[in-house]
């Protein structure tokens, strides 16, 4: 999966109507909160078998920092 495709992957799963790239910042999102937050946790652990916590996503302010969870 390409780092395009996870991003709207998330996007179509918070149900967001938004473009956005690597460097697209979180709380640009409409749909952005807590819920979305668990959803990527949720995603990661489905296609990455990464297991982290909501700490982690926390502290994320773009798409790459979520992305950067992968490895």
């Amino acid at each position: 999966m390409t780092d395009q495709e996870f991003i709207n992957l998330i996007l179509l799963s918070i149900d967001s109507e938004q473009t956005a790239t690597t460097e697209t910042e979180l709380d640009e999102l409409d749909n952005w909160d807590s819920l979305a937050s668990m959803i990527v946790l949720g995603l990661l652990a489905d296609h990455f078998d990464k297991h982290i916590t909501a700490e982690h996503i926390r502290k994320c302010t773009t798409f790459q920092d979520v992305l950067n969870l992968r490895i």
